[in-house]
């Protein structure tokens, strides 16, 4: 039979390995989160609206500075028939903006052949950069 005491012993060791799995974790975590810059490729008109959205959606304040890196899960999650509904963005500029998601990898290309099957031919991806932090 084991004391109080022995148990009371036990139980710390594992929290402290819980504790040391959960920060093990979170580094993992924080080391595996990708960034995408998005910035030379996107109108100020659509920041706009991804300013918004992302205030009204995430209540996040985002600056123009930040997209040179943006978190793609954020960008995977943004909800395209809500970001239609804001004033000054229209199809063709979510096109490109999906179409710059797609190069990137942050989403796969059947999301653009939901939303319209019309696609954006002339753009340029010379800018588009990945960023792993």
């Amino acid at each position: 039979m084991i004391t109080s005491l022995e148990f009371h012993a036990a139980l710390k060791v594992i929290s402290d390995y819980k504790l040391q799995i959960d920060e093990q974790l979170l580094e993992s975590e924080l080391i595996n989160k990708r960034t995408v810059n998005i910035q030379k490729n996107i109108k100020k008109q659509m920041f706009f609206v991804l300013q918004l959205y992302y205030k009204d959606y995430y209540n996040l304040d985002l600056n123009w500075n930040d997209l040179i890196e943006m978190d793609a899960d954020l960008l995977k999650k943004i909800n395209f028939k809500r970001l239609g509904g804001y004033r000054g963005v229209g199809l063709m500029s979510i096109n490109s903006f999906m179409e710059v998601l797609v190069i990137l990898k942050v989403i796969k290309s059947n999301h653009i052949d939901y939303y319209s099957s019309a696609k954006i031919k002339s753009f340029d991806y010379s800018h588009l950069s990945v960023i792993s932090k």
